[in-house]
């Protein structure tokens, strides 16, 4: 503690004044003659005690209130230090970790919450005119709030945050971005960084800002609880088990840990099992339950009883694969009894032999003379292998189709005539159709599996404006795609059998199929069927996603807010879903182990800590020295008058010499 003007201390001594005025009076008291010795004595005694009382109690009030006063005067302060909020403008940059391991239970809130408080403190406590920047360390790092003067906007942003996550750490990424943010900062930089620091966020690797810049580490959640999760679970078709599938879950936790595993589908539970965990401290089950294609999200949730600190990851959705496949219809313009000679028979075997890994391709096949309207229904792609131009009606039904997301591919053959094509889907056709030419060229670019790969016949392709050339035979297109609404078309100059080229033949022709099915499906390439929280989904502009909370949103060719694990529906028209994908979370999330902090420099630490700053007290000491004066004028006017008691003679005038006794009192005589 200090004081601002010593001299003022002298004042102090003005608290004497008071002391010495009571012990004056009580010099001067004046010796009264009573006629009544015994009754006056009884009397004087019982006053005396009373004002007695009260005169000390004023005293005390009148010196304290002078002593207060005068201290007010000197201006004392204390000298604190307070973490970033020194009085003085900064530029503040919170990094806030929101990843799922910051969402377990540390007594009766999430450590996640913890660190919303600890931000929205910091937030507050900058000074007017402070700049202020938000950066969240989930991966990927984003940048809640640019660094702005509006403090309300960064409160805003941090209370709208959701209470859980399942995305990774990515703390050196966040850090990098914070640093950005503070780039041309216009006050004193400062770094305030909010996680728990757990192994597997290798903050140990993140280059922590240099001189010039206040970096503050703090961390939630001193000790790791213990913690069992689900790693992974798969599920397949059982061909052992007709109408069921089989999942295999692996779980984590403590060895010799008995844990049981629940498979639940509309919240109604389908099987459970249990486990102990072996020395490694893993284990795992196989459930078999009953699959019917009638639930809107063709999945189930297996979770882990009982749950611990992180329910997080004791829950995981399950895609059962059934539900997403690419439905791909093919219209053979050229059929036959033979397989080998069918128009789409090296595009249906293809088709067989796509990888597993991806989302799979349900096919159907129809030939051209019973395409109708309601043959497109249940299509996300519709095929067109050598077929004569659709009649007027298909023709505006696959046109409408497309401009809602669909997929076209058209293929050239001896049926396809051009002007017929042009009168029907010339608007919606990437490239204006020509005549049917010979040629001997090759495929280019040269692909894996394409390398030697020839056209000997194609329909010339003039493409449009907007339409992009992905292959050529020589100097011809080749591969011409393009848009239509929401959807995509594409032409393939040359037939998909071995008619007109040799393609079919190579092996590049499974990937070429792949890639051209999952392009035009879904309005553009269709999401994975499980991928990592955070991960960003490439999507079609327009497209509509339901979140697993429930909320729809219409991403701008990707979608970011993949935060949330669960089931996530690409939908149509109709809202129905066309793709269901899942999110899980990173299985090092579950590690909850604390990690080494990286090395912060003295000036960086002692800065971040808070220059040292006075905090004045002058204005409680002056309150303090009104409230003695008030409750001092209080008493004084409240209390009892000097005088005896009632019913008892009172103090007269000195009498005569000769009257009989004499008694010297203390009047009540105030100061």
């Amino acid at each position: 503690m200090g004081f601002g003007s010593l001299l003022a201390l002298l004042g102090v001594a003005a608290a004497a004044l008071p002391v010495l005025i009571h012990l004056m009076r009580q010099r001067d008291l004046p010796r009264l003659t009573l006629p009544t010795v015994a009754l006056l004595e009884r009397a004087v005694t019982e006053s005396r005690r009373r004002f007695r009382v009260r005169d000390r109690f004023l005293l005390a009030l009148r010196v304290l209130a002078l002593a207060a006063f005068a201290l007010a005067a000197a201006r004392p302060f204390v000298v604190v230090r307070r973490s970033f909020d020194d009085g003085q403008r900064a530029s503040l940059a919170v990094v806030l970790d929101d990843s799922m391991s910051m969402t377990r239970r540390d007594g009766g809130t999430t450590l996640l919450e913890e660190a919303r408080q600890r931000a929205l403190r910091a937030v507050a406590d900058t000074a007017p005119g402070s700049e202020v920047a938000v950066v969240l360390a989930g991966r990927p790092p984003r940048l809640l709030v640019p660094r702005t003067r509006e403090r309300e906007l960064a409160t805003r942003a941090l209370r709208a945050l959701p209470d859980q996550s399942a995305r990774g750490t990515d703390l050196a990424g966040a850090i990098d971005l914070a640093k950005r943010a503070l780039a041309g900062a216009r006050h004193a930089r400062r770094l305030l960084v909010l996680s728990d620091f757990a192994a597997h966020a290798s903050i140990a690797d993140a280059q922590l800002p240099g001189h010039g810049v206040a970096v503050a580490l703090e961390r939630f959640g001193e000790t790791a609880p213990p913690n069992h999760a689900i790693v992974d679970a798969l599920a397949s078709i059982d061909p052992t088990r007709a109408g069921e599938v089989s999942v295999r879950v692996l779980v984590r936790g403590a060895p010799g840990e008995e844990l049981t595993v629940l498979a639940e589908r509309d919240g109604v539970e389908l099987a459970r099992a249990q486990t102990t965990l072996d020395d490694s401290a893993a284990g795992s089950v196989t459930l078999h339950v009953a699959f019917t294609a009638d639930s809107e999200v063709p999945g189930l949730v297996v979770r882990l009883t009982p749950e611990d600190a992180l329910p997080a990851d004791d829950r995981r959705p399950v895609l059962l694969r059934a539900g997403t496949a690419l439905r791909v219809l093919l219209v053979d313009g050229d059929p036959s009894p033979s397989r080998n000679e069918d128009e789409v028979g090296f595009l249906s075997r293809a088709l067989d032999a796509l990888p597993s890994e991806r989302a799979p391709v349900r096919q159907r096949t129809i030939d051209a003379d019973a395409l109708s309207l309601d043959e497109l229904d249940g299509a996300d792609v519709i095929v067109l292998a050598n077929v004569p131009a659709p009649s007027s009606a298909v023709a505006r039904a696959l046109a409408e189709r497309v401009r809602g997301g669909g997929g076209l591919w058209v293929s050239g053959g001896a049926k396809v005539v051009p002007r017929a094509y042009r009168a029907a889907l010339g608007d919606v056709l990437p490239a204006e159709l020509g005549a049917a030419i010979p040629v001997d060229a090759p495929v280019l670019p040269p692909r894996p599996g394409l390398g030697s790969a020839r056209v000997a016949r194609l329909l010339v392709l003039e493409p449009h404006l907007q339409a992009k050339v992905e292959r050529t035979a020589g100097d011809y297109p080749l591969d011409v795609r393009g848009t239509y609404g929401r959807g995509r078309v594409a032409l393939w100059a040359s037939t998909l059998d071995d008619d007109w080229t040799d393609v079919p033949y190579h092996p590049g022709f499974v990937a070429l199929l792949d890639e051209v099915l999952r392009d035009l499906g879904a309005g553009g390439q269709p999401p994975p069927a499980r991928t990592t929280a955070g991960s960003p989904v490439e999507l079609p502009t327009g497209t509509r996603v339901r979140l697993p909370n429930g909320t729809l949103v219409e991403i701008d060719g990707t979608l970011s807010e993949t935060g949330q694990a669960g089931f996530y529906a690409v939908l149509g028209e109709s809202d129905e879903p066309r793709f269901v994908f899942t999110v899980v979370p990173p299985a090092d999330e579950s590690e909850l182990l604390p990690g080494p902090l990286p090395a912060v420099s003295d000036a960086a630490r002692e800065s971040a800590g808070g220059e040292r700053s006075r905090r004045p007290l002058d204005r409680w000491w002056f309150l303090l020295g009104g409230l003695c004066l008030l409750l001092e004028s209080v008493l004084r006017q409240r209390g009892p008058r000097p005088g005896l008691a009632k019913g008892t003679a009172s103090a007269a005038a000195p009498a005569p010499a000769s009257h009989a006794g004499t008694s010297s009192t203390e009047p009540p005589g105030a100061t």
